[in-house]
C-alpha cells in the first residue's frame, strides 16, 4: 500500500509499504492522476482519523466562495453548532457510514463514489 506524505512546502511524497519513494514535489492536485496511474484498487477504509480526513478536505477544491472542500464543511458545521460542530472538532475518527459523514455529502451534493474516493485517499495520508 502507498502512502500520501503532505509536505510543509504544501506538496506531498508518496512512498510504498517499504518506505521507498515513489514520487516527491507533486502539487497537491497531482495526486489523484499519479495514484490513478499506479492502477492498484484500493478497498474503502471504513474510518480515517479527524486529521486524514481534514488533510483531505483541504486539498479538495470547494464550492463557490469557499477556496477548499474544508472551508466549507468548517463554516457550515460552525454555524450548525450542536452535536455536529462537537463532533467535526473533536471525533478521534470519522465512520464512512456515519451520520456525519453522510450529512455533509448531502449537503455538499456529493456521490458516494467522491466520498468512497476521499476516504480512499485519506487512508493515505501519513502526519
Amino acid at each position: 500500500m502507498s502512502r500520501i506524505i503532505y509536505e510543509q512546502d504544501n506538496t506531498v511524497t508518496v512512498r510504498d509499504s517499504a518506505g521507498n519513494i515513489l514520487a516527491s514535489g507533486l502539487a497537491t492536485g497531482a495526486v489523484d492522476a499519479f495514484m490513478a496511474g499506479l492502477n492498484v484498487p484500493q478497498p474503502v477504509p471504513q474510518s480515517v482519523t479527524n486529521f486524514q480526513a481534514r488533510a483531505v478536505l483541504m486539498a479538495t477544491p470547494g464550492p463557490p466562495g469557499f477556496a477548499t472542500l474544508f472551508e466549507a464543511v468548517h463554516a457550515a458545521l460552525e454555524a450548525q453548532g450542536g452535536v455536529a460542530w462537537q463532533a467535526w472538532e473533536y471525533a478521534n475518527v470519522f465512520e464512512r457510514q456515519g451520520a456525519l459523514v453522510n450529512s455533509l455529502a448531502s449537503d455538499f451534493g456529493l456521490t458516494s463514489a467522491q466520498i468512497d474516493a476521499m476516504f480512499r485517499a485519506a487512508d493515505l495520508v501519513a502526519a
